[in-house]
């Protein structure tokens, strides 16, 4: 079972270790249909399988069963909020009890802060100082941890 409280935005896609192949997901309908059929049953070489939600969770029935499974997954990141309290001057004050942070990978880090900058009409062509950048950015996270 896979828990999960972001909602998925593609299905899963799921391969069986034994044999190498994807394994078709079908809803919960088609799936007792094709089980049922001689002509359309699932085979080792091609394995089916279906979902159920439970709460905050994901539950998989693979048939026929296999020894190992590898799931690949694609998550819906939740939608980042940038949170602010007006100062006394009308100005923007940060408020990091009303914001929600960016959910990308960490390979996302540099592209996010090239487009940023960009939409505000700065534009890098030095690569040095995005890794600057980059590394002076890791280096405050490491701070942070320790």
């Amino acid at each position: 079972m896979y828990n999960s409280s972001a909602s998925t935005s593609s299905p899963p896609s799921i391969s069986t270790s034994n044999q190498n192949s994807i394994t078709q997901l079908a809803s919960k309908s088609d799936y007792n249909k094709i089980i049922r059929s001689k002509l359309t049953s699932p085979t080792r070489q091609y394995p089916l399988c279906f979902k159920t939600n439970f709460a905050n969770a994901l539950a998989l029935k693979v048939f026929p069963l296999p020894s190992s499974l590898l799931i690949n997954c694609l998550v819906k990141p939740s939608a980042p909020i940038w949170g602010f309290e007006p100062g006394g001057l009308g100005q923007y004050l940060y408020s990091p009890s009303n914001s929600n942070n960016f959910e990308l990978d960490v390979s996302e880090q540099n592209n996010l802060i090239v487009n940023i900058l960009k939409y505000c009409g700065i534009i890098i062509n030095d690569p040095t100082i995005i890794q600057a950048a980059a590394q002076e950015a890791q280096q405050i996270s490491i701070n942070e941890k320790s």
